[in-house]
């Protein structure tokens, strides 16, 4: 019975570190999505790797980082969408 309960209370541990942790509400989030949608609909790696964020916020804000990602992914065009695309950049902090 005790590795049961010990099973069952890892398993609720690790079932509650998948969910999400960023607040989609946060003003930093938000600001970041807007301007990552804003870079991946204009993005194009046949003309620049270049993108355009503020780095000040994307260095000092996991919220923004979150944000921006979000949006980029989400907005740039499908046809940029292939296999093994990173964002770029990175996790560069």
């Amino acid at each position: 019975m005790k590795r049961f309960s010990l099973a069952l209370t890892l398993a609720a541990l690790l079932l509650n570190a998948c969910g999400p942790s960023i607040d989609v509400n946060n003003p930093e989030y938000q600001i970041g999505y807007n301007e990552g949608c804003d870079a991946g609909t204009s993005y194009d790696p046949q003309y620049s790797k270049r993108v355009r964020r503020n780095e000040n916020m994307w260095s000092a804000s996991e919220f923004y980082r979150s944000g921006w990602k979000a949006g980029f992914s989400h907005c740039r065009p499908p046809a940029s969408q292939g296999g093994g695309f990173e964002i770029p950049g990175g996790d560069r902090r």
